[in-house]
């Protein structure tokens, strides 16, 4: 007998790995029913979702969803049973859903859970429970889709529930909170207030029969609360906010320390007491009440990241409340501290568990105000370790890297299973419980009991990272990098790392032995950056073609010949960390400029590069793997002068050739359709240097998608930093980046990633451009940097940022420095 599956559209579970899964499966080709085959089908899907529960294997989950759907299909709409087989193949689509988050199969649930819910009679003690599980898939599709459909029809299910449940039924108070809970999401979606209205009549009616030793009570009252204070923003009323501050207290008073819902509680009191101290009926201890509830919500290790990271940054805000008497730094230090371990925590083990765009809080942001805190505290050393432990983050998230549980996994994989799985209990014992009840009858735990299981968790996930931290090389795990681990970025010069905020901006200067200076900057604002940001892409855009641009000139290959004057040899060199929208200016060319020669820049005093990180400097210069006899590393040129669908690029011929004619036969050129994805990953391999002379692509929306452009496609950033590169050393962009025709306002951080995913990558250092450069620029700079590096290699040393400063002086002389769009765009990052 042969076997197919039943579901038309069951080769979308290609998702994810399940094209490993037989498409002919289960379901005998004639559709007879086979009752033997059905109590197969259900035994299989049982077996496979116990086992999947118990070792957590997507393959056990695909089969369990394969088989329940075949089971589904094969019974009769007149069977008794089919509801129930209807509301297993739901669960196990749900739980897929919220591992994977893909929506079809949270639309298949719900399609499963109302065809079980139509086919099972009012009389039927199950029908409730069907009805709140449904509800609770509607919720999850709206948060999706904010679709007020959805919303509707668990209003309407919702009212259902209610007509089936008894005014003496022990599950009535939690019913009507559901109900309430539709229609306060529908209020905060459209506004209508007779919803809010109805959800505080039925929140209330909740509580008034809820007994007071229930362990639901806490819950009900922190509900009700939630909707009078909702009511009190809309319409004013005092009375409603006086109200949900009662109600919140007792919430907290009645919820057990170490009980996770307490943190949401404590949390909410806060924000409270804190609106009415922000009124006209303001009472004299609601700052300190209000302090009180956020630190303890902070400290709350039993509560879930999310919700005392909200509560931390609230009582930070509370630490500079104007009506505060003075201001405590080392407070503020104190929690800005919490803070950044908190989210370490998050970064490093949350990282392939929560989803990106779930995460509560601008982490950019955050590290700014907590470095703005440091400096205004006089704290300088903290401040630039707060500065390095964001922009590591940051660009961590951006670029998608590893965390430091990939380096446990390596070398413990045993413990790092054990670690992130126990974090993981932790945050599900902690995650606050869906307000929907899908539980009939709900069980009545004591919340004692429940706060001892979160504790237990707690104690269990501790006793692991201490076993981390015992271990060589992980007892720093979850810290930032202090100083002195951070010192060594320095070894070329000093470090200037720019934090720009809304309240101040200040540079913090790396010197050598861990000494940090500070450099207020009390002339320059964020507000005053974003313009300028804003008024080069203005300029940027009226000038871009979306190639490199064009002025119709003729490449000369002898430019750039000769003998540099000033080559830069004895200038200090600086490498600028910065921040914000100074992320897209050109620190390196900053200045007074003046056509009667009186100009002044930067450039007259130091050499510029890069970075994104400290930790970016801190890697060694590894010795070149193969060398040529004439002690030349081995370079890689990717040229594409008209790859196929793009305009082509004028000088790239030219810039290979020179490079050939210094380099001779340590020199490698993959031209147009010998340029493929493949052969130059695989030349990457054994090479030291590549030279990209092609387009550019920059994807703001996911910068591991920015790619150079070749012959038969794209080399993504995702793949050369999947890639194993031993020899990476120096790589040289000398590509279009075709982000500055659509760029704006809005993106700041993004625009050089390119280079920093060279840098992830393995390359030690990079070179390359702010925007796109005239086809006559990138030759001049390629001649004269390779010239220049050629001199430094023949004198035993090798600075790639001295060779660019070179070639843009040599850029600046011939076309004039007024004409900035030539010769200001070239950078260097890295080492």
């Amino acid at each position: 007998m042969s076997y197919r599956s039943s579901s038309p559209d069951s080769d979308r579970e290609s998702i994810s790995g399940d094209n490993d899964v037989p498409k002919e499966h289960f379901v005998p080709n004639d559709f007879q029913l086979n009752l033997p085959l059905l109590v197969y089908l259900r035994k299989l899907g049982e077996l496979s979702f116990e086992r999947y529960q118990a070792a957590d294997s997507l393959d056990d989950l695909r089969m369990c969803i394969h088989a329940m759907r075949d089971a589904s299909y094969l019974i009769s709409d007149e069977n008794s049973e089919k509801p129930s087989v209807l509301v297993f193949f739901a669960r196990a689509l749900r739980t897929r859903f919220e591992r994977m988050t893909f929506s079809p199969d949270l639309d298949e649930a719900i399609l499963s859970l109302t065809q079980a819910v139509v086919l099972t009679s009012d009389d039927v003690p199950e029908k409730p429970s069907r009805l709140l599980l449904l509800i609770s898939g509607l919720h999850a599709r709206f948060k999706l889709t904010m679709d007020l459909t959805d919303l509707g029809d668990a209003v309407k299910w919702g009212t259902h529930v209610l007509e089936l449940t008894p005014e003496e039924h022990l599950d009535r108070p939690t019913r009507l909170n559901s109900l309430a809970v539709s229609l306060q999401a529908r209020f905060e979606r459209s506004g209508g207030l007779p919803d809010l209205q109805e959800a505080v009549r039925l929140k209330t009616l909740a509580v008034d029969t809820t007994p007071e030793s229930h362990p639901d009570m806490p819950a009900q009252l922190s509900n009700l609360a939630i909707s009078l204070f909702l009511r009190y923003q809309r319409l004013g009323s005092i009375a409603d906010l006086e109200q949900a501050i009662k109600l919140q207290m007792r919430a907290v008073e009645s919820t057990p320390k170490g009980h996770s819902d307490r943190t949401v509680m404590l949390r909410s009191l806060g924000r409270s007491l804190r609106t009415r101290l922000n009124s006209a009926h303001a009472k004299a201890d609601d700052l300190t009440q209000a302090r009180r509830a956020c630190l303890q919500a902070m400290q709350d290790t039993s509560g879930h990241p999310d919700w005392r990271l909200r509560a931390g940054l609230d009582y930070v805000e509370l630490l500079s409340h104007p009506s505060s008497t003075s201001l405590s730094n080392q407070a503020l230090l104190q929690a800005y501290e919490y803070i950044i371990s908190l989210v370490s925590t998050m970064s490093w083990l949350g990282g392939n568990i929560r989803k990106r765009h779930e995460q509560p809080v601008d982490f950019a942001t955050l590290a700014s105000n907590a470095v703005t805190a440091a400096i205004a505290a006089g704290d300088f050393v903290k401040a630039l370790e707060w500065f390095e432990h964001g922009r590591a983050n940051v660009t961590s998230q951006a670029l998608r890297t590893g965390s430091p549980l990939d380096d446990l996994r390596k070398h413990h994989p045993q413990l790092a299973s054990d670690l992130q799985h126990a974090y993981q209990a932790l945050l599900d014992a902690s995650s606050p419980k869906d307000p929907i009840s899908i539980d009939n009858p709900r069980p009545q735990i004591p919340l004692e009991a429940q706060a001892q299981t979160t504790r237990s968790f707690v104690l269990g996930y501790e006793a692991l990272l201490s076993q981390v931290r015992e271990l060589d090389g992980f007892r720093d795990s979850m810290h930032h990098q202090k100083i002195a681990q951070l010192d060594g970025a320095c070894a070329s010069g000093p470090i200037v790392a720019i934090n720009v905020n809304e309240s101040r901006c200040d540079a913090l200067v790396l010197y050598h032995l861990g000494k940090v200076a500070h450099v207020p900057l009390p002339g320059f604002s964020y507000d005053y950056a974003k313009k300028l940001r804003q008024q080069l892409f203005s300029v940027l855009k009226s000038l871009s073609s979306g190639s490199r641009l064009r002025n119709g000139s003729t490449v000369k290959e002898e430019r750039g010949a000769g003998p540099r004057d000033d080559p830069g040899n004895d200038l200090l060199h600086i490498t600028w960390l910065p921040t914000g929208p100074l992320v897209s200016l050109p620190l390196h060319a900053a200045g007074v400029y003046s056509n009667k020669g009186t100009s002044e820049s930067i450039m007259d005093f130091a050499v510029s590069s890069y970075a994104p990180t400290l930790n970016t400097l801190l890697r060694p210069q590894a010795a070149r793997a193969s060398q040529s006899d004439d002690q030349h590393p081995k370079i890689l040129i990717a040229s594409q002068p008209d790859t196929p669908g793009y305009l082509p690029i004028e000088g790239t011929e030219t810039e290979a050739a020179f490079i050939m004619s210094i380099f001779g036969q340590s020199t490698t050129t993959l031209e147009r359709s010998d340029g493929t994805v493949e052969a130059v990953v695989k030349a990457m391999m054994t090479h030291d240097w590549v030279h990209f002379a092609c387009h550019g692509v920059h994807d703001s929306s996911d910068p591991t998608n920015s790619s150079f452009v070749l012959h038969d496609g794209k080399l993504t950033l995702s793949k050369l930093m999947s890639s194993t590169l031993p020899n990476a050393e120096l790589a040289v962009i000398s590509a279009c980046q075709t982000f500055t025709g659509n760029v704006d306002e809005h993106q700041s951080e993004t625009a050089v990633q390119l280079a920093t995913g060279m840098l992830y990558a393995g390359y030690k250092s990079v070179i390359s451009s702010m925007w796109s450069v005239h086809d006559d620029s990138a030759p001049t700079m390629a001649s004269v940097f390779y010239q220049a590096v050629a001199q430094q290699l023949a004198e035993g040393k090798f600075k790639p940022a001295h060779a660019l400063y070179e070639a843009t002086k040599a850029l600046r002389k011939e076309f004039g420095e007024q004409d900035f769009v030539r010769w200001v765009p070239f950078v260097h990052y890295g080492l």
